[in-house]
C-alpha cells in the first residue's frame, strides 16, 4: 500500500500537467510543446527569482550569486 502512494502522486502530477498543456494548446493551436515548456520554465523562474529576492535581503552577498543565475536564464 505504501509503495502505491508515490505512484499515485506521479500519476496525479502527470494528469495535472496534461490538463495544463491541453488548456495552453487551446489558446495556442499552432504552438509546440517546446514553446509550452519554455513558458512554464520562464514562469517558474520568475516565481523562484521573487522568492530568492526576498531571502537575499536576509542572507546577503552569497545569495546574490544564486539570484544572478536566475537572471542569466532570462
Amino acid at each position: 500500500m505504501l509503495a502505491a502512494i508515490p505512484i499515485v502522486g506521479l500519476v496525479a502530477i502527470g494528469w495535472f500537467e496534461k490538463q495544463e498543456y491541453d488548456e495552453w494548446k487551446e489558446d495556442h493551436p499552432d504552438g509546440t510543446f517546446e514553446e509550452y515548456k519554455n513558458e512554464v520554465v520562464d514562469a517558474t523562474s520568475d516565481v523562484a527569482e521573487d522568492i530568492v529576492g526576498d531571502y537575499c535581503q536576509e542572507l546577503g552577498a552569497p545569495c546574490e550569486l544564486l539570484k544572478g543565475s536566475f537572471q542569466q536564464n532570462h
